[in-house]
This record gives structure tokens, C-alpha cells and sequence, in this order.
């Protein structure tokens, strides 16, 4: 028992130095998206945009009272499984404490992580479940409380962005086959074919929980997922350009007489975000987000028949995905907002006390805040470079294939599948793989820290020869 309050009492302090880029900003940080996500939460209405969970994850952890308390359970939740997934990956266990401490302060003054756990927005959850996943696959005994602790997370997880659910599902399957072709247990006797079960059957408990939830809220659409999923999609093929091209190829043709689309293919927007958010822009005057539906799939459906765009948009895909996973500069996105803002309207509404705190916080009182992180973005780019290097020549050289090796592997595939499950069907945005890019430092500490003793002795070695 004395262990686990031990434990408890390590996660808590973890937590708290999460905590720390919020506790400079003097607020919790957000974006023009927190105020949807807040609004759909305390009104039970689903937005046709994204999912509910996180809303309602907002609702209850903040207890209807403040903010605060739902980064105070974003950064608990994410030291938990961190400290799950570390305790299982350092090998030095007399010192994990110790490691377990550093490596978050390094992480917290030197990554995207504490300012990532600082906003209220769901992309914090896409490391979580990445971290989650992988525990369930390479801890060897998890204990019934760890198990369900993992499970709930997981679900919790995939119910607060489409992209979570998405990355979940591929990752599975994909395990799933490489079982099937092997037809042996992955890495020896890292992760067996009942724990790729497992997550496959998270995954497809957490798919029913986002239909459910949509069924058993208003503007759910029913028993079915993202409903704005053809408008992103038509946004992509903008910002891509070949929306444009087939317009013009198309519109003559007889089948596409009745599509307003075409009235605007000469006046079209050239970014996503014009396309989706423009107050009079081609998607308003085509009816908008509910109005559009058969149109737009009537279009995706025409272009995926032609040979010639779907290879266009593969390549396009391709290019924005590669171009996602170098966009790692920390506060990207913070921008001043105040109280006509969407965020600052449903603060007013629902944490009226806050306002004022909100307001007087360095996001909205200290202009281009985000311009006073090039330190912090300096040091995260740094060892980024470096991380990747010691990864490269770690999977290259590595003779024993140990769990620490496949954790590494499950975790750079989860950041590049993150680049094409977000980009690859939108358009790049920094956010996006900012919010798990320092898992790359994760994994790089974990090297640096299991393997200490080699790299002095190396080191020893080089000087004295020279």
C-alpha cells in the first residue's frame, strides 16, 4: 500500500511540472477551437465539425467550476501513463524516480509537451493514446488496476478527435496483418496475438462509443461518426488545388448541370481554412456544412472514379503528410483572444469568474507570445535533429530486440502515422504534429538513459585515444 501512494504521490508531482508553461501563461492556453469544444460540452449538442467527447470531458472534469481542473486531469492522465510506460522501459529501477522526474522537466522546458497539456483542445490525447497503446502491447504483467486504468484511457482517448479513433483503428489492423503474415509472435516474446486482440477490440469498442454518443446526443446525425467529413475533405481537395482543376475539366458535362459548386470554380479559395471558415465564401453560398452533403459526395465520388485524380490526390496526400511531420515549432498557435472571441464568449457563459483571469493572462496581455518561445523551440529543434540520429543509428545497430526496441518502433510509427491521418486528409497545420513530436525525445531519453553505461564507456574510450 505504501507503494502505491509512493507512486501516487511521483504522478501528482509529475503532473504539476506539466503544469508549468499554464501556470506562466497564468491561465489555461486556447484556441478559437476551445470555444466549440467548450459550448458542445454544457449544451449536449454535437458539432457537425467533431466529436462530442471532449466536450463532455471538458463539462465534467472542469466540475462545472473552472478550467483549471480539467488541465490539472489532462496532466494527470498523461503523467499516469507515462509513468506506466517509463517504469517499464528504464531499466535502472533503484533510480526511476529520479529518471522518471528529469525526463519530464527536460521534456517540460524543452518540448511541445506541458504547452500541448495546457490547452484546452483534444490534441493532447493523440500522445496519450499513442503512449496507452503501447503499454497494453509491450508491459508483460499489467495488473487488473493498470489494465482498466489503460482501457479507459484508451477509449476516452479515440472519443475526442476523429484522428485518435482513425490512428487506433489502422494501427490495430495493421498489427493485425502483420500477425496473420508472419504467422508468429512479433519481436519473440515482447507482445503476443492476444494483445493485438486487445487493442483491436479497444479500438472498435472506443468506434461504437463515438456512434453511441452521437446517437444519444442532439444533432448527432444518428448512429454515425463525422458528419462534416465530406466538407473536409472538399477543403483538402482545395488546398491542394485539384478541386479547382476538376471543376474546370467537369462542370460542361451534363451530369454536373445542377452543381453550384461549378457556379464558383473560377473563384474558389486557395487554403482549407478560407475554404471551411470564410463568412461569404463557396461553401456558405453552396449551402454550407448541412446543406452541401449530397453535393460534395456526388464530386468525391466522381473524382475517385477517375484514375487520373486519384493519383493526383495520392501525391497530394503524400506531400502534405511529409510536409506535416516537420512541423514542430512550439506556440505556433497561440494567439491573443478576447471576450468576443469564441473562446472568451462560452468563458463568459459558463466560467464568468475566469473572465477576467482569462483575459489578463500572457496569451492575450503580451503580444506574440508565441515569438517569446524561440527558446524553447530553439532547444526542441536541436535535439529533435538529434534524437532522430541516435534513433536512426539505434534501429540500425540494435542486436538485441528487447521491448525498449519495439516501444521505439510502435512510437515512430505512431508520429509519422499522425503526419498522413492528419495532413494527408486536410492540409498541414503545426499543431497537429507538435502535439507528438516530443514523444521523439521521449524515446531518446530512454535510449540515453538504458544504455549510460556503454555511451561513458565509449566516450572514455575516444578520449583517451586522442
Amino acid at each position: 500500500m505504501k507503494s502505491y501512494f509512493k507512486e501516487l504521490g511521483l504522478i501528482l508531482l509529475g503532473a504539476f511540472i506539466l503544469c508549468i508553461p499554464v501556470f506562466f501563461n497564468g491561465y489555461p492556453i486556447l484556441c478559437y477551437d476551445s470555444g466549440t469544444y467548450i459550448k458542445s460540452g454544457f449544451t449536449g449538442v454535437v458539432p457537425i465539425d467533431r466529436p462530442l467527447g471532449y466536450g463532455l470531458f471538458i463539462r465534467h472534469s472542469s466540475m462545472s467550476f473552472s478550467l483549471w481542473f480539467t488541465i490539472y486531469a489532462q496532466c494527470i492522465i498523461l503523467a499516469g501513463v507515462l509513468h506506466l510506460l517509463l517504469k517499464n522501459s528504464v531499466i535502472n529501477k533503484e533510480k526511476f524516480s529520479f529518471s522518471y522526474l528529469v525526463i519530464l522537466i527536460g521534456l517540460t522546458f524543452c518540448s511541445s509537451i506541458g504547452w500541448c497539456a495546457g490547452q484546452i483542445m483534444a490534441d493532447i490525447f493523440a500522445p496519450i493514446l499513442i503512449i496507452s497503446f503501447t503499454c497494453l502491447l509491450v508491459i508483460e504483467k499489467l495488473n487488473p488496476v493498470n489494465l482498466i486504468f489503460l482501457a479507459l484511457v484508451f477509449i476516452l482517448c479515440c472519443a475526442t478527435h476523429f484522428t485518435h479513433l482513425l490512428m487506433a483503428l489502422v494501427a490495430s489492423f495493421a498489427l493485425l496483418l502483420l500477425f496473420l503474415l508472419t504467422k508468429k509472435r512479433i519481436g519473440g516474446s515482447i507482445f503476443s496475438f492476444k494483445r493485438v486482440l486487445l487493442v483491436l477490440s479497444l479500438s472498435v469498442v472506443s468506434l461504437f462509443t463515438c456512434l453511441t454518443i452521437n446517437y444519444t446526443h442532439k444533432d448527432g446525425g444518428g448512429f454515425t461518426t463525422n458528419r462534416g467529413g465530406h466538407v473536409f475533405l472538399m477543403a483538402h481537395f482545395v488546398q491542394s488545388g485539384t478541386l479547382e482543376e476538376f471543376l474546370k475539366e467537369n462542370c460542361g458535362k451534363p451530369e454536373f448541370k445542377d452543381c453550384k459548386t461549378c457556379l464558383y470554380k473560377d473563384s474558389l479559395e486557395h487554403s482549407l481554412g478560407e475554404y471551411l471558415w470564410k463568412d461569404r465564401g463557396t461553401l456558405v453560398k453552396t449551402g454550407g456544412w448541412y446543406g452541401t452533403e449530397k453535393e460534395h459526395n456526388f464530386i468525391i465520388k466522381s473524382m475517385f472514379s477517375d484514375f487520373k485524380y486519384i493519383i493526383k490526390n495520392i501525391y497530394e496526400s503524400f506531400r502534405f503528410g511529409l510536409t506535416e511531420l516537420f512541423l514542430t515549432k512550439v506556440g505556433d498557435d497561440i494567439v491573443s483572444l478576447d471576450e468576443n472571441t469564441p473562446p472568451g464568449t462560452q468563458i463568459n457563459k459558463y466560467f464568468h469568474d475566469e473572465l477576467n483571469t482569462f483575459l489578463q493572462s500572457k496569451q492575450n496581455t503580451e503580444p506574440y507570445l508565441n515569438k517569446k518561445l524561440d527558446t524553447v523551440n530553439n532547444y526542441n529543434t536541436f535535439l529533435l535533429i538529434v534524437s532522430c540520429c541516435v534513433i536512426l543509428y539505434y534501429f540500425l545497430y540494435k542486436k538485441n530486440k528487447n521491448k525498449e526496441y519495439f516501444s521505439g518502433i510502435l512510437i515512430v510509427f505512431f508520429v509519422v502515422l499522425n503526419a498522413f491521418a492528419t495532413a494527408g486528409l486536410n492540409a498541414p497545420c503545426p499543431r497537429f504534429q507538435l502535439r507528438v513530436a516530443w514523444l521523439i525525445l521521449l524515446f531518446f531519453a530512454v535510449i540515453i538513459l538504458n544504455n549510460k553505461a556503454y555511451i561513458l564507456k565509449s566516450y572514455k574510450n575516444l578520449i583517451s585515444n586522442i
